[in-house]
């Protein structure tokens, strides 16, 4: 599975390119190929799906703020 963010989420950087997997249960596994970086982890919950992809993309935020 593929997941990216339409550009009109993310109008002023280019969204990260993530490939991999969610479960229903905010699992997922994705890579993110520019970084060579895994990201793995759960969130136990089904309330919120979009949860588990929300989160992803605030930890690669993190990481590109770290590198500047």
């Amino acid at each position: 599975m593929r997941f990216q963010l339409p550009r009109l989420m993310s109008p002023f950087q280019a969204p990260p390119e993530l490939i991999g997997h969610a479960g229903a249960n905010n699992a997922f596994a994705f890579y993110n190929p520019k970084r060579s970086l895994y990201v793995v982890g759960t969130l136990n919950q089904i309330v919120a799906p979009s949860r588990g992809f929300m989160f992803m993309l605030k930890v690669l935020r993190a990481i590109d703020k770290g590198d500047s």
